[in-house]
């Protein structure tokens, strides 16, 4: 039975742990005014830094990707006999505008942009931090500011540096030197470590002379007040692809048309101009180096085959001169002519396939497509070759040796010829080599900024505030979800919830005008909303307990009730005071007492002064008779809490309440209690012990589940019994993620209002 018990436990903990869509957007309604802060703020942050961002300009240019596979052109037209296959690996390379734009995104072009522009040389004055910026934004004119308390190596604005060159070891690149402007536009360098490095002129080139720090540096120009500093550094160009990346953009215009848009976007409009042509420029540069080196390639491999073939035409010659010296045979018409020839053909086919598929072992490896195919067409052509040798093996021995000898030569011939052709053309080619990249139109100057997106900036900032809000919330409630539905509590605590009060803006008001009134005028009236509005929903639930509270003190005579709360703010003296005045409202002698030494208000409500009460009474400084203030309302009294008391656990653990209550029950039907919250001190928990039914009020999504199990274990520590709980401040919005039976108070309340 236990065990079932458990589980059921579990199952619903689990269940109200879950964030299901309805609880999400009733979470959000809750929080309505937070999410809508959030989202605000974030639109106008969005929108402020859309108005406030520096301009930027954005530079355009086409360029023409051509097919520069020249020589792979004539190696697939002699492979026109080739199979299918090879076709097909060929359609799948990747297209040439492909491979453009990855390399124009590549470190292999960026990178020599980045030191062709000397992009990656750093300088900046040197500012004490937050104060020498301030200083600078607030700094005009063309000169450089006077120093700022003493601080005369630090810029405060005006300073300027351009560097025209800097040139330092691999290692302390990334590494900041430090400049020092000195008389008559010289200036000296120092090493990251301090060390001194060079002095040096404005204007010229200088070259460091220690061994330990071989350093070049040419500043172009410097307007500094003397004395003053400025911090430069050389980055690794590779660590600024991504800078430039982020602001450039390439396109192709249609589909496999090779027409490229580029677009680059800075600060300035000479500096986004100048940017995209040199990317441009070394683009075509690195296109037509990498054509010429190809063709030097090619060039350099059939030189060194040169000589191996007119030694192999020599030999050709040689031995059909000799072969007819010594036997006579010179006809060459012979009966298997045909096939010699055809044998001839192929043969002279197989060794310029071979010849091409050395070239492109040069550049490929034997996995690539063009090397399988040609591979394959070289393989075709040995087995023809084989077939025809078959049928020439019944000719005549010596026609026979004559024939090949005069194909060999024939062979020979061909290729040395055709290897003669070629290395002429690759001449030519490394002679007039064209750019694969065709400039269409150079980068434009842009006349204007480029839009600032202010709409998207500024819905993208409320939409993240929006998300961020809701993240929060969530969050929030997953980390410690405040309680919201009777049955969650019911089911953790194992605790009948005896009443559930829904939230009452009349009753936020009455205590707001009773924070207002001076205490103790006659002319002011109670502040109870049980008699302020006795119709009020909230009101209605306060009958629902009146009513559970007397069944369950059936056959109890004057029943001690102990109020306590979980923390503040969760109703507990609201309760106190309209239950004790509707207990008296049917006929019951009533005596409510406010034991919260420490913030107790209920006097408010009952327009009393909050002394003497309860404290002084301890302190034995008056009678109980004089702080008893009798018919407040017809049949209840009422006792104060009295001044705050500085020390109100040891007078509560001093005194007998046992004795106390017990001369008060004959002449009350009901004591009601009311003590400070369990969590914040210990002082309810030495009145609770001597009271006959203790409630625990729980505020509605104030208190989390984690806090109201830890006062139930509070309880049970200090041997005090618990006996129901009321869920107070329970509102539509803080319960519309929750179906269940407490919902008809809203609809009465709706109907109530209408």
């Amino acid at each position: 039975m236990s065990t079932m018990h458990s589980e059921s436990r579990m199952a619903e903990e689990q269940e109200n742990t879950i964030l299901d869509l309805k609880q999400l957007l009733a979470l959000i309604k809750n929080n309505r005014r937070f999410v809508l802060v959030m989202s605000v703020s974030c639109f106008v942050l969005g929108l402020l830094f859309a108005f406030l961002k520096p301009p930027v300009y954005q530079s355009s240019a086409l360029i023409e990707i051509k097919n520069g596979q020249d020589g792979m052109s004539n190696l697939v037209a002699l492979l026109g006999n080739a199979p299918a296959a090879s076709g097909s690996l060929f359609s799948r390379q990747a297209s040439e505008s492909d491979i453009e734009t990855s390399l124009l995104q590549s470190r292999y072009i960026l990178g020599q942009v980045i030191r062709q522009m000397g992009m990656n040389l750093v300088a900046y004055p040197r500012k004490v931090p937050l104060l020498g910026h301030v200083f600078g934004l607030l700094h005009r004119g063309n000169k450089p500011a006077a120093s700022f308390l003493g601080l005369n190596a630090y810029a405060w604005g005006g300073e300027s540096i351009k560097l025209a060159k800097l040139d330092v070891p691999q290692a302390q690149e990334g590494r900041a030197f430090t400049l020092k402007a000195l008389p008559d536009s010289r200036y000296a360098l120092y090493a990251p470590s301090g060390a001194f490095v060079l002095n040096g002129k404005v204007g010229e080139l200088e070259h460091s002379k220690r061994a330990a720090f071989p350093v070049s540096i040419e500043v172009d120009s410097l307007v500094a007040r003397l004395g003053s500093s400025f911090m430069v550094e050389k980055q690794e160009a590779g660590l600024m692809v991504d800078s430039i990346l982020s602001r450039l953009q390439i396109q192709e215009q249609g589909q496999q048309t090779g027409i490229l848009e580029l677009d680059y976007q800075a600060k300035t409009p000479d500096q986004a101009q100048k940017i995209l042509n040199t990317i441009l420029a070394v683009a075509v540069t690195k296109n037509i180096s990498e054509k010429s080196a190809e063709a030097a390639k090619t060039m350099a491999f059939l030189k060194k085959q040169m000589p191996d073939l007119d030694s192999q035409l020599s030999q050709a010659e040689t031995a059909i001169a000799n072969y007819g010296k010594k036997t006579g045979v010179v006809d060459q018409k012979l009966e298997a002519q045909v096939l010699l020839q055809n044998l001839n053909s192929l043969e002279q086919s197989l060794e310029t396939v071979k010849q091409k598929k050395l070239e492109l072992l040069q550049n490929f490896t034997p996995k690539h497509p063009y090397v399988i195919a040609i591979s394959q067409q070289e393989k075709q052509l040995e087995a023809q070759i084989n077939k025809i040798e078959g049928e020439l093996k019944n000719a005549p021995a010596k026609n026979l040796a004559l024939a090949n000898m005069q194909r060999n030569l024939d062979v020979a011939g061909q290729l040395y010829q055709t290897t003669q052709v070629t290395m002429q053309q690759m001449q030519m080619l490394k002679g007039s080599t064209i750019s694969d990249v065709r400039l269409l139109s150079s980068a434009s100057y842009p006349a204007y900024e480029a839009p600032r997106k202010i709409p998207l900036i500024a819905f993208a900032g409320l939409f993240f505030g929006f998300v961020l809000a809701v993240l929060i919330l969530v969050l929030r409630q997953l980390l410690s979800p405040n309680v919201e539905n009777p049955e969650v509590i019911e089911a953790a605590l194992q605790l009948p919830v005896l009443g559930v009060l829904p939230y009452s803006a009349a009753e936020a008001r009455l205590q707001k005008d009773a924070k207002k009134i001076r205490l103790g005028v006659k002319a002011e009236k109670r502040f109870l909303l049980s008699e302020r509005e006795p119709k009020n929903v909230a009101v209605e639930s306060l009958r629902s307990l009146r009513t559970a509270l007397g069944v369950m003190m059936v056959g109890r005579a004057c029943p001690i009730i102990g109020v306590s709360g979980v923390s503040p703010a969760a109703g507990k003296s609201f309760i106190s005071a309209n239950l004790a005045f509707l207990l008296a409202g049917i006929g019951k002698r009533v005596l409510l007492v406010d034991l919260d030494m420490r913030k107790g208000h209920l006097n408010r409500y009952f327009n009393l002064q909050v002394a003497p009460g309860m404290a002084e009474y301890l302190n034995e400084q008056v009678s109980f008779q004089e702080v008893l203030h009798r018919n407040v309302a017809k049949g209840l009294d009422f006792v104060a809490a009295g001044e705050r008391a500085s020390h109100p656990a040891e007078l509560l653990n001093q005194f007998d309440f046992s004795a106390f209550w017990k001369g008060l029950t004959a002449e009350y039907d009901y004591i009601i209690v009311d003590t400070p919250p369990v969590l914040a001190v210990s002082d309810p928990l030495l009145t609770l012990k001597h009271t006959t039914i203790n409630l625990l009020v729980i505020g509605a999504g104030n208190d989390n589940l984690h806090q109201i199990r830890h006062t139930q274990k509070v309880f049970t520590k200090s041997e005090v019994a618990l006996h129901g709980v009321v869920l107070n401040h329970v509102s539509k919005r803080t319960t519309e993620g929750h179906a269940g039976r407490y919902s008809y108070y809203y609809d009465y309340e709706d109907k109530k209002k209408s």
